[in-house]
C-alpha cells in the first residue's frame, strides 16, 4: 500500500497500570511514516493519555460508563470505525476485546488483533463464551505469557493456533537517566532512608490480589527478628490504601514501611531498592513491575503463579514463594538478607534475561512482524 496503515488501538483507559504503559510503549515505537496512529478509549483517559497527546497521537475518549447500554456502544464504535476507514485494529484488555473486535468484525476492518494480559479464572460462562468468541472475531490473540496462552486454551478454548505468544516489555530508553545519583539523595532524603538501611521496594496498584499485607505480616516477623534496618518502600496507590495504612499503625511498623502513593516515573526508586518482592496471590500475566527489577539487576522475590515463572527462575534468576505464605516470603527474605553476593549474581542473571527476552526492542520487532504478516495478505 502507498497510503499509510490506519491503526486503531482500543482499550478501556489510559490511567497508570502495565497494561496502560504496554500499550503506551507499543503505539509511540510505531513508525509514523507507516502508521497513522490512534487510541481509543471507552471509559477514561488518564496519564498516558495525556502522554500520548503530548508526542502527538490523537486519543478519543467515549466516556462510555458500565450502566449505559452496551449496544448503543457497540453501534457508535460501528459507525466510528467505518468512518475512520481503518485498516488494523487492536484492542487491549478482557472487557474491550469482545466488543471491540465485533464492532471490527461488523464494521469490516480487515485486520484485528487483541491482546490479553491477564489469565481468564472464575468467569461465568457468559463472561467465558465471549471470549470463546475471539476465535471467529479477530485475526490473531496476543498473549502475554505463555502461561496466558495455555489459560486462554485450557480455559475459554481459543484455539492455540489463533495464539502468538509477545511478552510484556520496558523500553530501556525511558531508564537512561544521568541525573539518577541526584534523585536518589532526594529520595532517600525524602523518605528518611540511610545508608544502612536495607530497602525492600514493591510497585503495584494497592488491591487484595497484589498481596501487600501478607508482605507487610513479614515485615513484621523480620523487625521481630531483629532485622530493624529493613525498611519497605509500597509504590503505588488504590482502593486498599486505609487498610494497608491501618494494618501498619496495629502492628506500630510506621517506623518501617513507606507508602509513596501514585508514582509517574517508578525508574529512581529501582535505583535505591536493595530487594524487589512481588507478593501477588492471584492474576499475574506477566507483571512489568518485575521486569523492571530484573533490568535493574536487582534480587527478585516473586509469588509463583502465572507469568511471573517465565522470568523468575527458582535460585537462579530470582526466589519463588507460594502466594499467601508468610513464613516462606519471611524466610525468602531473610535469605537474601544473609546471602547478599548469591543474591546478586541472581539479580545479574535476571537483567541478563530482560535484555534478552523483555525488552521493547524485542517486542516492537514481534509486533511489527504480525502486523506485516496480515497487512501482506490483507492488504494488497
Amino acid at each position: 500500500m502507498s497510503e499509510k496503515i490506519k491503526i486503531i488501538h482500543l482499550t478501556d483507559s489510559l490511567g497508570v497500570g502495565g497494561l496502560e504503559r504496554n500499550l503506551y510503549n507499543t503505539v509511540t515505537r510505531l513508525d509514523n511514516l507507516k502508521y497513522d496512529k490512534e487510541v481509543w478509549c471507552l471509559l477514561s483517559g488518564g496519564k498516558f493519555a495525556d502522554d500520548l497527546s503530548k508526542v502527538g497521537v490523537k486519543v478519543k475518549v467515549f466516556d462510555y460508563q458500565p450502566r449505559m447500554n452496551k449496544f448503543s456502544l457497540l453501534l457508535k464504535l460501528i459507525l466510528k470505525l467505518r468512518k475512520s476507514n481503518v485498516h488494523l485494529l487492536h484492542t487491549h484488555g478482557y472487557s474491550c476485546n469482545f466488543i471491540g473486535n465485533l464492532a471490527g468484525l461488523l464494521s469490516f476492518v480487515p485486520i484485528r488483533i487483541a491482546t490479553v494480559q491477564n489469565l481468564y479464572y472464575n468467569l461465568s460462562k457468559k463472561e467465558k463464551f465471549k471470549q470463546y468468541l475471539l476465535n471467529f472475531l479477530c485475526n490473531k490473540v496476543i498473549a502475554c505469557s505463555e502461561s496466558v496462552k495455555m489459560c486462554l486454551v485450557k480455559n475459554i478454548r481459543i484455539n492455540p493456533d489463533k495464539i502468538v505468544v509477545i511478552y510484556n516489555s520496558i523500553d530501556t530508553t525511558f531508564m537512561i537517566n544521568s541525573d539518577l545519583v541526584v534523585q536518589q539523595m532526594g529520595l532517600r532524603t525524602r523518605f528518611n532512608i540511610t545508608d544502612t538501611n536495607i530497602v525492600l521496594g514493591t510497585v503495584s496498584r494497592l488491591v487484595p490480589v497484589k498481596g501487600h499485607k501478607f508482605l507487610i505480616k513479614a515485615i513484621k516477623k523480620l523487625i521481630e527478628k531483629g532485622y530493624k534496618q529493613v525498611r519497605l518502600l509500597i509504590i503505588g496507590d488504590g482502593p486498599l490504601k486505609q487498610e494497608l495504612v491501618k494494618l501498619v499503625i496495629d502492628f506500630n511498623l510506621e517506623r518501617y514501611v513507606v507508602f509513596t502513593g501514585t508514582i509517574d516515573n517508578v525508574y529512581p526508586f529501582f535505583s535505591i531498592i536493595d530487594i524487589f518482592v512481588q507478593p501477588s496471590i492471584i492474576q499475574e500475566g506477566l507483571p512489568l513491575s518485575i521486569i523492571e527489577a530484573a533490568y535493574f539487576g536487582l534480587p527478585i522475590i516473586a509469588s509463583d503463579i502465572g507469568g511471573i515463572r517465565e522470568i523468575i527462575i527458582h535460585e537462579k534468576t530470582g526466589l519463588l514463594t507460594v502466594p499467601g505464605d508468610i513464613d516462606m516470603l519471611t524466610k525468602s527474605i531473610e535469605w537474601i538478607l544473609n546471602n547478599i553476593e548469591k543474591a546478586k549474581l541472581m539479580g545479574i542473571a535476571a537483567k541478563e534475561l530482560c535484555l534478552n527476552k523483555f525488552t521493547s526492542d524485542v517486542t516492537m520487532t514481534q509486533i511489527e512482524n504480525l502486523y506485516n504478516f496480515y497487512i501482506k495478505g490483507k492488504l494488497k
